[in-house]
């Protein structure tokens, strides 16, 4: 599963909080909130790794889809990819688009 990334220019906030279901639609880590919607997560780029089998690893947790994810950061609307992320092929292909994006904080 790929993740949209950032460089991260500072500790960020994490006073919202992202609880979900880790959807990984296309490829791409996604989350479908606690109400339905689709949510494309926005990783520090120093806190994802994979584990030697591929397995998305996200601040050390292993995560699939399927799994339940809770992130703290902030979120709103999905409009476009910001110039700054590091958007993967995956997610550049989200069909349909995200309803909503969360910028997770980079603690």
């Amino acid at each position: 599963m790929e993740v949209v990334t950032f460089e991260p220019a500072g500790p960020g906030g994490d006073t919202a909080q992202l609880l979900g279901e880790v959807d990984g639609r296309d490829g791409c880590l996604t989350v479908i909130n606690d109400n339905g919607h689709l949510v494309l997560v926005v990783m520090p780029e120093n806190k994802v790794s994979y584990s030697r089998s591929g397995e998305l690893k996200l601040f050390g947790k292993q995560y699939k889809a399927g799994d339940t994810i809770d992130l703290g950061g902030g979120g709103s609307k999905f409009t476009r990819y910001a110039p700054e992320w590091t958007v993967p092929m995956a997610c550049q292909k989200l069909d349909p688009l995200p309803d909503l994006m969360w910028m997770v904080a980079p603690f």
